[in-house]
């Protein structure tokens, strides 16, 4: 099964202002998954066969 992915390389902000940066920006996702650095968001609408293999994806990377 292929799951399409963005990986976007962004730089750390300061730490003041991660917090407001994180409610300002808007995704559309319905589920967004933190694991380390990285950040899954996961759209709205998309089957639970494909949620379930996207997780089993990061369980199987860390």
């Amino acid at each position: 099964m292929f799951v399409p992915a963005v990986i976007e390389a962004a730089e750390e902000p300061p730490a003041r202002r991660r917090k407001i940066a994180a409610k300002t920006a808007a995704p559309r996702a319905a589920i967004e998954l933190e694991i380390g650095e990285a950040t899954i968001r996961i759209a709205a609408g998309t089957d639970a066969a494909t949620i379930a293999a996207v997780i089993q994806a990061l369980r199987a990377q860390a």
